[in-house]
This record gives C-alpha cells, structure tokens and sequence, in this order.
C-alpha cells in the first residue's frame, strides 16, 4: 500500500468526502423523519409508515448501484478531461434510472397491500396504513431515481456540495409539510399517515426540479444538454452494466 504525502490531495479527498457523506446521510433522513412525526398517531401508523419505506430502501440499493457505477465510468474519463463520455455516462445512467423509477412506482402505486404484506402478513390495522402511505409516497421513486443520477453527475465532476444542499432542502421541506399535513395546521386538514407521504412526494419532486435546474442552466463543468440524454453509446452501456 502506498500512502501519498501530498497534502492537496487530502484536501481534495476531505472536500469531496464530507459533503457526500453528509448528502448520504440526510437522504436516508427524509424516510426516518416520518417515522419520528407520524409517532404520536399510534402503532399502527408508526408501524404502517415503516413498513412503507422498506421499498425505498430497496431502491436506494438499486440506485446505489447505478450511481456507482456512473462514478467508476465518469471517473475514469474525468482524468482524461473527456466531458463528452461523462455525458454519456450519466446518459446510461439516468435511462437505467429512469427504468427502475417507473418500476418501482408503478408497483407501489398498483399492489401496496401485497407490498407491505411482503413485509408484515399479519397486522391487518398496519397494513392498511402502510398501503395508504405506499401508494402515495411511491410516485415519488422516480423523482428520487432522476435527483440521484444527477446528483452523482455532478459528483464526477467534483462538484459535490451541491447534492448536500439539495438533501438540506428536501429534509427542511419534508419536516415543515410533515407539521402541516400530518396534523393538520395552517389550515390543512390532518391528513396523518397520507399527510407524510405527500410531504415526502413534494419534497422529492422540489429536490429533483432544483438539481435538474442547476444542471442544465447553472453548471457550467459537464455542459449537460437534453439531447445527450437522448443518446446512447453501446460500448458504455456495456461497461456500465
């Protein structure tokens, strides 16, 4: 093992590693923030709203792959100062994205019952509550399947803060709708276990829109356009999977 003595190495390495372990961490945040908020309805609801995010944990694993491997590939050419393979990585990887997003959705929003039974057969009082906040909060899959491919874009670019403040921003978002939806405040009404999905919708959907925004219109490292998105290199796509 060769340990480098070069110390702006290790100021890049610190620079690079601290906002995404934080980034990483806010984003499991998001699901845990329910869990907390919907306490005080009862087992069920607490129980329920666990139960309804195992599916996004399984997803994030999903994506976790794919991000990674889009660093790997990205990397490699970031090296070489190749912005144009980056593109075409992070175009396999928002399509791979994208694919396992609508999956996923489109399975929460069409069997939530059988979902949540997958994970508690019994408790019917739980299984209820977990499909209502499953059938809601699942179309929010493919926002956070598009968010973390980006996010990862800008990571292969060394641009890694801004991921960390986008997660700032769904957490502080999902934490003030939880207050509003769950428990009815400001004149919403108390919409319990469905107020924290739709909390976490919005907040998922906000995070996608600022990070897609900012890599189209403020980037200006990898130049991302519509049309890159649009094509496809075999001998990547190849690698990448």
């Amino acid at each position: 093992m060769v340990i480098t003595r070069d110390k702006s190495f290790y100021k890049t390495l610190i620079s690079l590693e601290i906002p995404i372990s934080l980034q990483n961490l806010i984003t499991f945040a998001v699901g845990f923030v329910d869990n907390i908020m919907i306490g005080s309805l009862g087992g069920d609801a607490i129980s329920g709203v666990y139960m309804g995010n195992q599916p996004q944990t399984v997803l994030q694993m999903f994506v976790g792959g794919m991000v990674g491997a889009s660093l790997v590939l990205a990397t490699q050419y970031r090296g070489k100062r190749d912005t144009q393979s980056i593109r075409k990585v992070v175009s396999v990887g928002i399509k791979g994205s994208v694919i396992v997003g609508v999956i996923m959705s489109v399975a929460a929003i069409a069997f939530p019952e059988q979902i949540i039974r997958v994970f508690t057969p019994e408790n019917e009082g739980v299984v209820m509550e977990g499909a209502a906040y499953l059938r809601i909060v699942g179309v929010s899959y493919l926002f956070f399947c598009i968010s973390q491919v980006f996010i990862a874009a800008m990571r292969s670019v060394e641009v890694a803060r801004i991921g960390l403040y986008v997660s700032i921003l769904a957490l502080g978002l999902n934490a003030g709708l939880n207050y509003v939806l769950i428990f009815g405040k400001l004149g919403f009404p108390a919409m319990g276990v469905r107020g924290a999905a739709v909390a976490t919708l919005i907040s998922r959907i906000v995070e996608a829109a600022v990070i897609i925004f900012y890599v189209f219109k403020v980037d200006k490292r990898l130049q991302l356009k519509l049309k890159d998105l649009l094509q496809t290199d075999r001998i990547l796509l190849k690698d990448f999977v």
